[in-house]
């Protein structure tokens, strides 16, 4: 129990502030320490049953607050299922703290109940790794106190290259719990030295955050006109959680570029951004002599194209060491990162920038110039003519216009990237977009509606949500969240469909049906019993036309099966995504059904099916 204690009474003292646990019986000193550490309030507690579930919540909370949540498990299989969470932590740079119980080393590889290779199960994500508590004769273990405060810096990113995971084995042997005084009761209150802490509800350092980012932001917006004001015909690709470099959002107003924005960008508001920057970029790729990369560009293989070309000048602004590698002959601008990871205010900037008053003259000298850059694209940023996945996608975006969306893979975010309305405002997006995987996407939701405390809505495909429907699971002791979960199902991975996989599958019969079973995927499922087995409130939208919808209901057989067939050979002739997502725009009524139901969302947890 000292131990577990003391790695708890560290972690707060250091700033933690959200914890997630799986319940367990050898990381049961670990739960004892967390249950004080609330109860004196100092940190806020989600129970969940799986552990795969937990750590994408861990996630969510750690992206919502910006700072390191932890995730406590047993030992065993329950540490293997951390593994998705922590590889996208590690990718998208996302704080996360796995603390995992395990037995003294004596015990491993002899076959003991529950006990694997749990030592560096997980060091090709982590910025951090050891093996503490009950070590026994381990070599270069550690001291206790070192080890909890490396790995929260290397988590929160003040030491390493970028935020991200950090892993905690903690070796624990028995008893596991306090002996039990004359009462019944553990003794609770003999942590050696405890750290004291401003407690979870606290606003201790708020204040000197918010200043230390104010002032990063100015020193970052500064620099960043300086060096592209020089810039001939260059183009902005935002990528994913490009607004948290501090400043990007005021230098790129001052500067009038176009901005290719993802709407996991977070910039897609800005006065210059495009509606449908693909096409846009199809029409004006060949005259750009500058691409400026802020954030993590995934979404479309026009852009990755565009940022790995080695013929045009690349020009990365960076405040951590992370997505460095997307062009030879890139030249990373270094900027101010967040108050308290590695970089902080004053980190050097490549390149010369010259006085402000210079920048100013430069920038009112080249007005003509850049307008009419400017001009030509949003000349070129045609109107995509949305499908009805599309539309259905554009309606989610509007009716969270000022609140928070969570947008799932795969065709999902696509839609939004082609319709979603640049230079208006939107909602604040969340997606995971550092490995771009589809599991734990309601998890994810959760942890972020848990840590925001307010309303959270989610619009993700039928089989992202299927794969991690589990994670509606809550416990009966626990707090509930404010999440809908709206879906968009147009049977299966239409994903596919936009890739050359479609037009192979639109050859012929027995192309589609190799498509159908190996890549759509679609799946028999009673997403209300879902619901109503999770105690969601569940609606359902039809937003197919009467021959789809009699076609639909053949199911994946052969009716089924003819259908989606059509679907295909319609979308290779269109080059639109050629799964049950092609149909036209459904008419205004049917969308309306859809907009009252988003608008009319009372709290709690809602499950709404969109039928595609």
């Amino acid at each position: 129990m000292r131990i577990a204690r003391s790695v708890i009474a560290d972690l707060v003292a250091a700033g933690l502030r959200d914890v997630v646990l799986c319940p367990g019986s050898r990381s049961a000193p670990l739960a004892y320490a967390v249950a004080e550490a609330e109860q004196r309030g100092e940190v806020r507690v989600l129970v969940r049953l799986d552990e795969r579930a937990a750590a994408f919540s861990a996630l969510g909370m750690a992206l919502a607050s910006r700072r390191p949540a932890a995730i406590v498990t047993t030992s065993g299989t329950a540490v293997a299922n951390l593994y998705p969470a922590l590889a996208e932590a590690d990718a998208a740079c996302v704080p996360v703290l796995a603390l995992t119980g395990d037995r003294p080393p004596e015990l491993w590889g002899t076959g003991a109940n529950q006990t694997t290779h749990q030592s560096g199960m997980f060091t090709n994500v982590v910025r951090y790794g050891a093996d503490i508590g009950e070590t026994g004769e381990l070599s270069d273990v550690p001291d206790l106190r070192d080890a909890t405060q490396a790995a929260w810096a290397h988590a929160s990113g003040v030491s390493g290259p970028a935020p991200g995971p950090a892993h905690l084995n903690i070796c624990l042997a028995p008893p596991l719990t306090d002996p039990l005084d004359v009462h019944g009761s553990a003794g609770v209150g003999e942590l050696d030295g405890a750290r004291k802490s401003d407690g979870v509800h606290g606003s201790a350092g708020v204040g000197e955050f918010d200043g230390a980012r104010a002032a990063a932001s100015d020193e970052n917006a500064d620099a960043i006109v300086a060096r592209l004001a020089k810039l001939e015909r260059a183009v902005v690709v935002a990528g994913d959680k490009a607004d948290g470099v501090p400043g990007i959002r005021a230098a790129l107003t001052r500067l009038d570029l176009p901005v290719l924005a993802e709407p996991s960008s977070n910039l897609r508001d800005l006065p210059t951004a495009l509606t449908n920057p693909t096409a846009a970029l199809g029409a004006l790729e060949d005259r750009i002599g500058s691409v400026v990369v802020v954030g993590h560009p995934t979404l479309t293989r026009p852009v990755t194209r565009l940022v790995s070309r080695t013929d045009v000048e690349q020009i990365v602004l960076a405040t951590n060491e992370r997505h460095l590698k997307l062009a030879a002959n890139r030249e990373v601008v270094r900027l101010a990162a967040e108050p308290g990871q590695n970089g902080g205010v004053g980190a050097g900037v490549s390149g010369p920038t010259g006085p402000p008053a210079a920048t100013a003259a430069r920038l009112a000298g080249d007005d003509e110039k850049r307008h009419a850059w400017l001009d030509a694209w949003r000349r070129a940023d045609q109107r995509h003519e949305p499908n009805v996945f599309d539309a259905a996608a554009l309606a989610v975006w509007e009716e969270s216009v000022g609140a928070e969306l969570v947008v799932g893979a795969s065709s999902t975010i696509r839609a939004l990237d082609r319709v979603a309305p640049g230079g208006a405002p939107g909602p604040r997006v969340w997606a995971n977009r550092g490995l771009a995987g589809i599991d734990g996407t309601i998890a994810t939701a959760w942890g972020i509606a848990r840590s925001l405390r307010r309303p959270v809505r989610a619009v993700l495909g039928d089989l992202t949500f299927l794969h991690d429907a589990s994670a509606l699971l809550r416990g009966r002791l626990e707090e509930g969240v404010d999440l809908q979960i709206v879906i968009l199902d147009d049977a299966g991975g239409s994903i596919f469909g936009m890739l050359e996989h479609g037009q192979i599958a639109a050859l012929g019969e027995a192309e589609g049906r190799r498509f159908d079973r190996y890549f759509r995927t679609a799946q028999d499922a009673d997403y209300a019993s879902l619901a109503a087995t999770y105690g969601a409130r569940y609606h359902e939208v039809d937003l197919r036309g009467a021959a789809a919808h009699a076609a639909g209901e053949a199911g994946p057989g052969a009716g089924g099966h003819q259908a989606m067939q059509g679907e295909r050979e319609a979308a290779a002739e269109q080059g639109t995504p050629a799964a049950g997502a092609t149909g036209a725009v459904p008419d205004s009524d049917l969308l309306a059904d859809l907009r009252a139901v988003l608008a009319a969302f009372p709290g709690g947890l809602e499950v709404v099916r969109v039928r595609l």
